[in-house]
């Protein structure tokens, strides 16, 4: 069940439970009424790891693919977002925003920051700290300007977006002090490290280096800071931060839910599927599956649009990222490495920038090999190697692409650099941002009406990424 209250920050509050079905409204209250009285800090930690997981696996997840063209919308709403038409009243996005900011979010993170400090605990703090940044910097690259510095208080005013993610290097920065004092963490509570501090520090630095790439549009210093930091990040597929799922049904793969439930609203997208099919890349059958005989079986993807022959919702669906029990990764260890190709590229270190995204290659057969998928990318070393000069950053961020499948990033990814070069629907562009959620709209006076001032895309002040200027 959904429930959606107002409470202070004048912010939607989304209380997890179950499989997150269901939307039920009540009136204006101070209190929420599903809250745990006097909850621990393992169980504020709980829940914000559920949402954290569900934020990165659910409608965000679904919208970047779709505009990427990892996958196609090709049934209801999902068909309207492949050809770019979101409204305020139609878009994807709104429960995470509360889920971002409140039950599950913002508040519940910064309750257990405290009760972790005021009892010592600062790695358990630090972790917390990762995850809040986490958070805001998904916020932050879907909405652009969000509430940070402060959030947590009546009618929050909107901080800008290059401000949000400047702000959250310094979050980082706190993380990380406090993982390196140690005084007790999570332990068993942490679904995906035992609340191991290594494993903690690598993530931290590889979400700094995430942050300072987006900052890199504006600021060409930001990718020498990008480097330092994924060169501390993870190194190993061992270290990738996933939301953790099972085959327990409450526990399932919010995209295997997806499509249990509406069969066809989503599909393959043709650009990645023939991309993998013209490079023979093994991912292809790890990915995706045949599409339906009715169309002819084979791997068919599905372009935005309905041209002539497009297979639509017959074409390709998930093969394992579509499992139950699969765990989408968040941040992974290729990501890092691919951080760490651009950045090199960047600096004009094309040997480095190579041997860097083979090694992203390499963190995709060695995480790939854990699950029981053995796959061979080093045809793709080879090429990478004989690369220099746009030839190489292209293939880098293509790469990356394919790496991060189904990950929010691939979006913030191409708006920076326009690679690969899918081209966007009918000529438009790819939307930058959504609209805020009208109910924030109509809680908070610094938000204006849809589609104007603050909430037009793009805002005011936003950087003017590489491909939408």
């Amino acid at each position: 069940m959904t429930i959606k209250r107002w409470a202070g920050p004048a912010l939607a509050v989304a209380v997890l439970a179950g499989a997150f079905t269901g939307c039920d409204y009540i009136n204006p209250t101070t209190q929420n009424p599903n809250a745990v009285p006097n909850a621990t800090i393992d169980q504020l930690f709980v829940s914000s790891q559920v949402g954290t997981f569900f934020d990165n696996e659910g409608d965000l997840s679904r919208m970047a693919a779709i505009w990427t063209q990892q996958m196609d919308g090709t049934d209801r709403q999902y068909a309207t977002y492949a050809a770019y038409n979101i409204s305020e009243a139609n878009q994807p996005g709104d429960n995470e925003w509360a889920r971002i900011y409140q039950g599950g979010g913002l508040v519940d993170l910064r309750q257990a920051e405290s009760l972790a400090d005021s009892s010592g605990r600062f790695a358990y703090e630090g972790i917390l700290q990762v995850y809040e940044a986490l958070d805001i910097e998904l916020a932050a690259s879907t909405w652009g300007d969000v509430p940070y510095s402060q959030a947590l208080q009546a009618d929050a005013p909107l901080d800008g977006q290059l401000d949000v993610y400047t702000e959250l290097e310094t979050t980082l920065d706190n993380a990380i002090a406090n993982l390196q004092k140690g005084g007790g963490g999570p332990g068993a509570s942490d679904f995906n490290f035992g609340g191991d501090v290594q494993s903690w520090l690598a993530v931290a630095h590889s979400l700094k280096a995430r942050i300072y790439m987006h900052l890199a549009s504006t600021d060409p210093t930001a990718y020498g800071k990008a480097l330092t930091e994924a060169q501390q990040g993870i190194s190993d597929p061992a270290g990738n931060w996933l939301a953790i799922n099972s085959s327990t049904k409450t526990e399932n793969n919010i995209w295997f839910q997806f499509n249990s439930d509406r069969s066809g609203y989503i599909s393959s997208g043709a650009y990645l599927v023939n991309l993998l099919k013209n490079n023979n890349d093994p991912r292809l059958p790890i990915y995706f599956d045949s599409a339906d005989a009715s169309v002819g079986g084979g791997y068919q993807g599905s372009p935005p649009g309905t041209p002539t022959g497009d297979p639509s919702s017959y074409a390709s669906q998930l093969n394992v990222p579509g499992q139950a029990d699969y765990s989408m990764p968040i941040l992974t260890c290729s990501e890092t490495q691919f951080i760490i190709a651009e950045a090199q590229y960047q600096a004009g270190n094309m040997a480095g920038a190579q041997q860097a995204a083979q090694d992203g290659l390499t963190c995709q057969e060695d995480y790939w090999a854990s699950l029981g998928q053995t796959i061979d990318l080093s045809s793709f070393k080879t090429n990478i190697a004989t690369l220099t000069g746009t030839a190489l950053f292209n293939e880098i961020m293509t790469q990356k692409y394919i790496a991060n499948f189904l990950n929010h990033e691939t979006w913030r990814d191409w708006l920076r650099t326009c690679q690969p070069a899918i081209t966007p629907y009918d000529g438009k562009k790819i939307p930058d941002r959504v609209y805020y959620p009208s109910a924030e709209r109509q809680n908070n006076t610094n938000i204006d009406q849809a589609g104007t001032g603050n909430n037009s895309s793009p805002m005011p002040d936003d950087p003017r990424d590489s491909c939408t200027k």
